[in-house]
């Protein structure tokens, strides 16, 4: 497995939080690549492919295809770690994958028509909604690569949903990766918001005594 963040030219300043907080609370963590325009993060290998939003699908397409693995961690940059993660039990959803799965979903299930799958997974129903959400899905490399397989933007790639009939699973609770939602709670207040800090970002980074100019994106109202 290794871990691919997708992320953009106009967020390198979350590239030090985010590497601060994965590094603390995942030592033990996969390689780690960005996907950028043009520039290079400097804590992690960088594949840069200058396409226009637009174009989004096809430069993250791009920078898989560099990838020699058979299982991809898709992350987006404004996951901030705030908790340990057990490598093992990380690790173990490895085991999870059939010949039809496409990925798993670490956010908490959000979806009443998802069904039990196993102690810790629900399976996604065949009509359910944004089961190619981007923001933080164990995936299989050739699948992903398939549903990838057109140029948008990443709001309409999740929009349109082609899933290609593979199976989706979703965690119950979360659990693997802590990165500040709540179970149960709609609202997710952690990270950004249409490019904008959470107050509650701001808490928690404050408390690992990171300084960040925040006055450079201002804060959600």
């Amino acid at each position: 497995m290794v871990i691919l963040v997708a992320s953009c030219d106009k967020n390198s300043d979350l590239w030090y939080p985010f590497h601060y907080c994965i590094e603390k609370y995942w030592p033990e963590h996969p390689e780690i690549f960005y996907s950028t325009e043009t520039l290079k993060n400097p804590y992690y290998k960088t594949f840069s492919f200058n396409c226009s939003l637009e174009q989004w699908t096809c430069r993250i397409r791009k920078s898989i295809e560099q990838i020699n693995d058979d299982f991809v961690l898709l992350m987006v940059d404004d996951i901030f770690l705030q908790k340990p993660t057990d490598n093992t039990k990380f690790l173990g959803l490895l085991d999870f994958f059939n010949n039809n799965t496409a990925a798993i979903n670490l956010e908490p299930s959000f979806d009443l028509h998802d069904k039990s799958y196993s102690n810790d997974l629900m399976e996604r129903s065949v009509d359910g909604k944004y089961k190619t959400s981007l923001m933080c899905s164990l995936w299989k490399k050739d699948k992903l690569l398939k549903v990838l397989d057109y140029d948008t933007n990443p709001w309409q790639f999740e929009w349109d949903n082609k899933h290609h009939d593979y199976q989706y699973l979703i965690t119950k609770k979360g659990g693997f990766l802590h990165w500040g939602f709540k179970e149960g709670n709609d609202n997710w207040r952690f990270g950004l918001h249409e490019g904008k800090w959470f107050r509650e970002t701001k808490k928690f980074l404050d408390k690992e005594g990171l300084k960040i100019d925040y006055s450079i994106r201002g804060f959600e109202n």
